[in-house]
C-alpha cells in the first residue's frame, strides 16, 4: 500500500469516529433500544441494545471500509476519482445514517426515510456517472442507457424524498 493509501483510509477511519464522539457524548440521553430497522410508515420494527448501536456498529462498519480499500488497491481502478468516491461512499454513508439512527433515538419525529432515501439517490446518480466509463482493465464499459437510467432514477428518488416524504 502506498502512504497516500494508507493516509486517506486514516481519515476516511477518523471521519467515522466523529458520529460515534457524538453518540457517546449523548450515551445517558439515548433509549435502552434504538431502532435499526424502520418499516415504510418510519416506525422502528428492530431494535438493538444502545451498547451495541454505539460501539459495535462502528467496528463492523470501519471493518467493511478496511475490506474496500483492500479491495480497491488488489484489483486496479483506473479511474482515480472513481477509486475516490468508491473509498468514501461507505463512510458518508456511515456518518449520515448513524447520526440519523442517533437522532432517531433523541427525537421520535425524526424522519430517518427522508436522509436514507437521498443516500440511495445519490448512490443512484453516481452510479449512473461512472456506468459508461471504463474503470477497470480487464472489464469494458456498459452501455450508456442504462447509466442515463440510473441518473434519471437518482433524480427522481431524490424528488421523491423532498417533496413527498
Amino acid at each position: 500500500m502506498k502512504k497516500n493509501s494508507l493516509q486517506e483510509l486514516g481519515w476516511a477511519l477518523g471521519v467515522m469516529l466523529l458520529p460515534v464522539l457524538y453518540a457517546i457524548w449523548v450515551y445517558q440521553t439515548l433509549p435502552e433500544n434504538l431502532a435499526i430497522h424502520l418499516d415504510l410508515s418510519g416506525k422502528g420494527n428492530a431494535f438493538l441494545p444502545k451498547f451495541l448501536v454505539v460501539s459495535a456498529f462502528p467496528i463492523v462498519m470501519m471493518l467493511l471500509e478496511v475490506m474496500i480499500y483492500w479491495i480497491t488497491i488488489a484489483k486496479d481502478i483506473l479511474n482515480r476519482t472513481f477509486k475516490h468516491l468508491i473509498r468514501w461512499i461507505i463512510p458518508f454513508s456511515f456518518v449520515s445514517l448513524y447520526l440519523a439512527t442517533i437522532y432517531r433515538g433523541l427525537n421520535e419525529s425524526f424522519d430517518v426515510r427522508k436522509i436514507a432515501t437521498m443516500l440511495v439517490a445519490l448512490v443512484f446518480i453516481i452510479v449512473g456517472n461512472y456506468l459508461p466509463k471504463k474503470v477497470q482493465a480487464d472489464r469494458n464499459s456498459m452501455n450508456r442507457k442504462w447509466a442515463h437510467l440510473f441518473v434519471l432514477l437518482g433524480f427522481l428518488t431524490f424528488i421523491v424524498s423532498i417533496f413527498y416524504l
